[in-house]
């Protein structure tokens, strides 16, 4: 099974789990069986579920192994890269690709200069003002390309 499909799965069976919390929930309603603790705990849980997010980081020696990695992950039955795989330093800058099927896709890129800052990079990440964000469409594999150049 494939990578994409894995991860595929791994939603479907996060949104069940969910659904059949919030089934219980409402069970509990219906028998009046609800107790103050257990409803906190649920809905941390739920909350917890819904707003989980994957992340994924990639490490090389190399800018062009990253990129050609990415590349053969996420964008194979393109046909084509997406992602530049060169040996120049374009992925030098620290960079977040987002993907959400109900949300906005997008880069982000934070300028190499940041770090000789003594600022961290989750620091950073909790600050958008250092990041500059290109919107991605899932839907135009020559915009993607385009804005992933």
């Amino acid at each position: 099974m494939g990578f994409k499909a894995q991860l595929h799965e791994y939603v479907q069976w996060r949104d069940e789990v969910a659904k059949a919390i919030e089934m219980y929930r409402d069970w509990c309603d219906r028998h009046d069986l609800k107790e103050v603790h257990h409803s906190v705990a649920l809905l941390r849980i739920l909350d917890a579920l819904k707003n989980e997010r994957i992340t994924l980081a990639f490490t090389a020696e190399f800018s062009r192994d990253k990129a050609e990695l990415i590349n053969a992950l996420f964008f194979a039955e393109m046909g084509f890269r997406l992602l530049p795989a060169t040996t120049d330093h374009t992925m030098m800058c620290p960079a977040e690709l987002f993907y959400d099927a109900a949300d906005l896709n997008y880069l982000r890129l934070l300028d190499i200069e940041t770090r000789i800052e003594e600022t961290s990079l989750m620091e950073f990440r909790k600050n958008s003002v250092n990041w500059k964000q290109i919107e991605l469409d899932f839907t135009s594999p020559a915009q993607m390309q385009k804005a992933l150049a």
